[in-house]
């Protein structure tokens, strides 16, 4: 993981390793090479049904589709899932993600 020196980097659930060091010290937020690493409750957890909503709604558009279309079908015709497809059979399909990587785009979704 990559953090831009002194950005902010949020730990959305406060039993991550880096959090559990900064509650042994009493403090919510703890820097580490250069970057300030915030420790904030599991939120998901205090209000579980209205999390398990919105996770709900947020999914199934996308469950929908590849229940009508399949896998293939529903990336081909949905561009906002497939935007969000990083490998594909194994292959990296992700520019941010090849770049990343060191590595090479192995299939095109994007022009495909």
């Amino acid at each position: 993981m990559s953090e831009a020196r002194g950005g902010p980097f949020v730990f959305w659930d406060d039993l991550a390793a880096g959090c559990r060091q900064a509650r042994e010290f009493g403090f919510d937020a703890i820097e580490s090479e250069g970057v300030i690493h915030f420790c904030v409750p599991n939120l998901t957890a205090a209000v579980a049904r209205t999390a398990s909503h919105a996770l709900t709604n947020a999914a199934l558009p996308y469950i929908l589709s590849i229940g009508e279309y399949g896998v293939e079908g529903a990336i081909e015709n949905n561009s906002t899932l497939r935007k969000g497809v990083k490998m594909y059979q194994g292959k990296i399909v992700s520019h941010r993600l090849a770049d990343a990587l060191g590595r090479q785009v192995e299939i095109d979704l994007v022009s495909s």
